[in-house]
């Protein structure tokens, strides 16, 4: 979370700290720019700073690539980072709300950010931050390299502050006596031959927390943590080859605590004078900076390409791992060595330019041909930059092995290649439209498409609506007015005229692109030669359209043919006195006004799969109905029908067992011309077909009856249900109730049996 600007007390004692080092205002120092610039190269950008900030001002120590002193804090970014505690990371900043409007982000000079602080005593002095002309997302190794090099900052800054107090010291040290010469924190008189301390300053009681009165009469050594420190004083003591004995040691604190201190010994009158300089700060800057040594060592060692470093006559002066193991050389072949021994040859020539451009402009980035020892050839995408330590310049090199990229290149150049192919052979093309210029691109397919020369035939809209007859004008203006609203792609099919006069049909499919505020920037798609396509459509269609007309005609003489059959049982009824003749006969007459009513149906819609088993109900039912005009005035038929859909395979089956199960109810569950319902219910749940068909009538023991049946109802209506592979429950309290459940099937083929009993 960020803080508070205004000049509370926290803000003092941060400006205070700030001003401890005197480094505003100060001219550039090398060792700071160094810093920047690796800096900048580490993250990979184009610019680097070092900032500190006072109460109303971002001042700017160091600067790489991106030049200016100082600008109001407020329109600084690096005023938002001190109030964060680690570091501030903005991968775009045109999208944080805080930047986006500042004059050099709406200008593009930078476009993302990544900045670590820089403490002192616990205060964020300033930053040091890259920045980027484009939007970035900054690596966790980037940010632990910035990381470093910050603590660098901060070390040099130290050691620049040490510096100046020092040299300040040193002047004083020209008017003062013995004690002052040395720039002490402590001071002490000692005897030399029981190095008990006789005199103490007062400030060791701030620094060690011990009295005065409680040091004194105490052997020295006794506060050093320091083995051998009375032998060496002793040979100093003898030989006196030098003024003064001085050694860096740790002086124990009333706490045990340590503090380092440089400890310089000057005789003078038979006594000891002591002086000793709080060095803690300067051990600890030397320990991190040792660290950090170490640290940048372990990162060159461990960096996934080679590096090295050449001075100015070519000579390799420090390496990685990686250098020996490509090059497959010693360290022994390597130092000293000429760069050129491992190059090929063929490529000295750029390498020499390469290395001329580095020591001149400060950067260069080529690719080399590495050779080994062995002759392997690695091809090294290299980057270096100038390097300065002292007064002698390097050129320090980092490369990575791009086998497998020039691998991966010539696989893909490889699949374009056969893209194009495909492309050409699949009669496709591909193309972009960029909206706000109006500049339309097609691939060399397009044009062989529409049958036109590359060379000769510059794409635009304009020229794209010539190839447009008059019926696709207003289509293809529509799709364009879309585009140009932003609205999504819609495919399309549009027809063509060659310049040669010929009809093609284009299939085309395409993807919008918008800019970060929505607006469409870019559409690009693919079209696609569907004429052969079309043609075969049409045929399909036209052979589609007999099929149905021959189905028709099938389900109308099946219908005819079932009239008739049932014309010939109605001849055979009036033939016979024989009653029960005439009810075997009527039943197989209800029979097959079942099915001829199927087929009826599905000849009256035109649909030859599916017949609506709902409203054929209500028509079976009415056919029923009016088959039994003695009973019809007394029984009610209740239906409960949804509008379920049934293959003719499972529709027949289904007529015929509702044909038994309502004929069984008229005729036996309602003796002597009793009043009752029979009711019939149809329903879907999760493609499983529930019809169920119950009356309150006597009732009767359908389980036994189904079970050791031996009239033909019975019989038929268990292998209906059979061959639907259907469930029944059969409930007769209160009547009888059959409920039968079964799976819905797609149709199976004009072929499929619907016939009970057949396989």
């Amino acid at each position: 979370m960020e803080k508070s600007t205004t000049h509370n007390s926290h803000e003092e004692k941060r400006v205070r700290e700030l001003l401890r080092y005197n480094i505003l205002d100060t001219p550039n120092e090398k060792e700071f720019d160094d810093l920047t610039k690796v800096a900048a190269y580490l993250c990979d950008v184009e610019y680097a700073h070092i900032h500190f900030l006072d109460h109303n001002r971002q001042w700017t120590k160091s600067c790489h690539g991106w030049k200016f002193k100082e600008m109001p804090r407020k329109k600084s970014i690096c005023h938002h980072t001190i109030q964060r505690d680690k570091y501030l990371v903005i991968n775009d900043l045109n999208k944080d709300p805080r930047f986006k409007n500042l004059d050099y982000v709406k200008d593009k000079t930078i476009q993302s950010y990544a900045g670590i602080i820089l403490k002192s005593n616990g205060y964020n002095l300033g930053t040091l931050c890259v920045f980027g002309k484009e939007p970035k997302q900054f690596t966790e190794r980037q940010l632990e390299s910035l990381q470093i090099l910050g603590n660098e900052v901060e070390a040099r800054l130290e050691l620049r502050l040490k510096r100046e107090e020092l040299i300040s010291q040193h002047k004083k040290l020209t008017k003062r006596a013995i004690f002052l010469k040395n720039s002490t924190d402590i001071r002490l008189i000692v005897n030399p031959d029981t190095l008990n301390i006789e005199e103490v300053n007062e400030e060791v009681e701030e620094l060690l927390d011990y009295k005065p009165e409680d040091v004194q009469g105490t052997p020295l050594p006794n506060y050093l943590r320091q083995d051998g420190f009375e032998t060496e004083l002793k040979k100093w003591a003898k030989k006196k080859t030098e003024q003064q004995f001085s050694t860096e040691t740790v002086i124990k604190t009333r706490e045990d605590d340590p503090l380092w201190f440089r400890i310089t010994i000057t005789e003078e009158s038979g006594k000891y004078y002591v002086t000793g300089r709080n060095i803690s700060r300067r051990k600890r800057s030397e320990q991190r900076f040792l660290r950090q040594a170490k640290l940048t060592e372990n990162i060159i060692q461990h960096l996934p390409g080679i590096f090295f470093l050449i001075d100015k006559k070519g000579r390799i002066k420090k390496w990685n791992n990686n250098l020996i193991n490509v090059a497959n050389r010693t360290p022994e072949e390597t130092k000293n060595r000429s760069y050129t021994n491992f190059i090929a040859p063929k490529d000295h020539d750029r390498a020499q330019k390469a290395l001329q451009k580095v020591f001149q402009d400060g950067y260069a980035r080529t690719e080399l041909d590495f050779v080994s020892k062995n002759e392997k050839v690695t091809p090294i995408l290299l980057v270096a930059f100038r390097y300065q330590v002292d007064n002698d310049t390097y050129a320090t090199g980092i490369g990575i092995d791009i086998s497998d990229e020039k691998q991966a290149i010539e696989e893909l150049e490889r699949k374009e290649q056969k893209l194009k192919e495909a492309q050409r052979i699949g009669k496709m093309g591909s193309w972009t439209w960029h909206i706000p210029t109006n500049e339309l691109h097609w691939s060399d397919e397009v044009y062989e498409i529409y049958g036109l020369d590359k060379d000769k035939f510059e794409p635009s809209i304009e020229n794209y609506r010539k190839f447009l007859p008059e019926s696709e004008l207003e289509k293809v203006n529509n799709i364009i007015e879309r585009i140009r609203e932003g609205k999504e792609w819609e495919d399309a099919e549009i027809k063509i005229k060659k310049p040669d006069g010929s009809i093609i049909y284009i299939h085309e499919r395409a993807e919008m692109h918008y800019d970060d505020e929505g607006n469409p920037i870019e559409i690009s798609g693919t079209m696609q030669d569907v004429t052969d396509r079309r043609e075969n459509e049409e045929k399909l269609k036209s052979a589609l359209k007999e099929k149905e007309v021959l189905l028709g005609e099938v389900h109308h003489r099946v219908k005819n043919n079932l009239a008739i059959i049932n014309s010939l049982l109605q001849l055979e009824i009036f033939n016979t006195d024989n009653d029960q003749l005439k009810n075997i006969l009527s039943e197989s007459q209800m029979r097959i006004h079942s099915m001829a009513l199927i087929h009826e149906t599905l000849y009256s819609l035109g649909d030859f799969a599916n017949i609506s088993f709902g409203k054929y109900i209500q028509k079976l039912t009415t056919s029923l109905l009016e088959t039994f005009p003695e009973k019809s005035n007394n029984i009610d038929i209740d239906l409960h029908t949804e509008d379920v859909t049934l293959n003719i395979n499972q529709a027949i089956p289904c007529a015929l067992l509702i044909n038994e199960l309502i004929t069984n109810s008229f005729k036996h569950a309602f003796p002597n011309f009793e009043t009752g319902t029979i009711t019939i219910e149809l329903q879907e749940k999760q493609s499983t077909v529930h019809l169920k068909i119950s009356d309150n009538g006597i009732g009767f023991d359908a389980n036994k009856g189904l079970k050791n049946s031996n009239t033909l109802g019975l019989t038929l209506i268990k292998k209906l249900i059979d061959q639907i592979d259907g469930k029944v429950d059969i409930n007769t309290q209160n009547g009888t109730s059959f409920h039968i459940a079964f799976s819905k099937k797609e149709a199976s083929g004009s072929s499929a049996s619907y016939f009970p009993g057949k396989t």
